[in-house]
């Protein structure tokens, strides 16, 4: 009988599911790309935001740029202003202040993001002797009557063009220009077809009127003894010639204009001799020439002006104390002991005392105070005529 060997079978090997890639499940392989994708969103979505936020922000940052911008032009206008007695005319007036900022015409003209800016002026502004002049304006001996609405507006957009219908030196409607005037800030006028960002609109109010103050020159009666004369000058020109007041018979002579602060005023007597020179800064200030002398006031009461000095404004008067209080200042050599500190605390009491109460011996005893304090600041003799 023949004898069959029994067969072997093959060892048993697992059955392993199909891999892809580098080890993983097709089901794996699927999540993973699935996960790269949301990534990818994630991150887009999130680079969007990053991108709006950081457009916002410079949007932001240029509207406080533009508008520190134009606030800066006003400053440095009334300056000029008061400096040289002129206002120049609405189409040079970014020209004249690029001059004396010290900045190109073409950088004062546009913003920072190169759009144009633009200068209006007041359609109902009114200056000089009859409220008739507009601008440009000097001014001249005769001052001006009271001014009429002395305004101007500087347009700039942060964002979109202005309106192609606004342009330096067109003169808009009173109502165009009222209505841009009391414009608030994130709002576009009514009457304005504009699709930019109201929050891009930058608007400069220029009021001039505090600018102007009143300014009176008398004679005490219509008699030739009392004949004065005056100059009315700016700082950069004191070459005008004198002048007697405008005369209208049968009247006392009396002089009223309007002058801008920092006039140059000029008192001569009746003998053609300059008596005083104030630079005008007060509104409402008086003076009377009375038997060839000018008073400060009516010429009954008033005090008597000269010698040929001017008055010091506050500022000055504060930079000459503190220059005066300074440790690099030495004292006097003859100082009998009083410090500095002691100085100015009796010039402060005398100044105001002469405010409050000029009269009396308040002011006399401030007045005595004043002196004994600078003789031992200065060790001067008092009893020296």
């Amino acid at each position: 009988m023949k004898t069959v060997a029994p067969s072997i079978a093959a060892p048993h090997k697992a059955i392993r599911p199909q891999v892809e890639g580098r080890g993983r499940t097709r089901g794996e392989r699927g999540l993973a790309l699935l996960l790269v994708i949301l990534l990818m969103v994630a991150v887009t979505i999130l680079g969007g935001a990053a991108a709006l936020v950081w457009t916002r922000h410079y949007d932001a940052v240029a509207r406080v740029e533009e508008k520190a911008a134009l606030a800066q032009i006003d400053r440095v206008l009334r300056s000029e202003v008061m400096e040289t007695t002129f206002i120049p005319a609405a189409t040079n007036l970014l020209a004249a202040v690029a001059a004396v900022a010290g900045e190109s015409e073409g950088r004062m003209a546009n913003s920072r993001r190169g759009l144009g800016r633009v200068v209006l002026e007041d359609p109902g502004l009114g200056l000089g002797p009859l409220n008739l002049d507009g601008l440009p304006y000097g001014q001249t001996m005769t001052g001006s009557a009271a001014p009429r609405n002395p305004r101007l507006l500087v347009l700039s957009s942060a964002g979109s063009s202005l309106p192609t219908n606004l342009v330096s030196g067109v003169a808009l409607t009173t109502n165009q220009f009222n209505n841009l005037w009391s414009t608030a800030q994130g709002e576009v006028p009514a009457d304005w077809n504009w699709n930019g960002n109201p929050d891009d609109l930058c608007i400069q109010r220029v009021d001039f009127g505090d600018l102007f103050v009143a300014l009176t020159l008398r004679y005490y009666a219509d008699e030739p003894q009392h004949y004065g004369r005056y100059t009315l000058d700016s700082r950069e020109s004191t070459t005008n010639l004198t002048a007697l007041l405008p005369y209208v018979s049968g009247q006392n002579p009396v002089f009223s204009p309007f002058v801008i602060r920092g006039t140059y005023l000029s008192l001569y007597g009746t003998n053609g001799v300059l008596q005083f020179r104030d630079i005008i800064q007060d509104n409402a200030t008086i003076y009377t020439c009375r038997d060839g002398v000018w008073y400060r006031g009516l010429g009954r009461s008033g005090s008597r002006v000269g010698p040929a000095i001017r008055h010091p404004t506050p500022e000055e008067f504060a930079d000459a104390l503190a220059a005066f209080l300074s440790p690099e200042v030495p004292l006097w050599p003859d100082n009998g002991g009083a410090t500095k500190s002691d100085m100015e605390a009796a010039i402060m009491n005398f100044l105001t005392v002469g405010a409050t109460d000029n009269q009396g011996n308040a002011m006399n005893d401030a007045q005595e105070a004043l002196i004994d304090a600078w003789v031992e600041f200065t060790g001067a003799n008092p009893n020296k005529p």
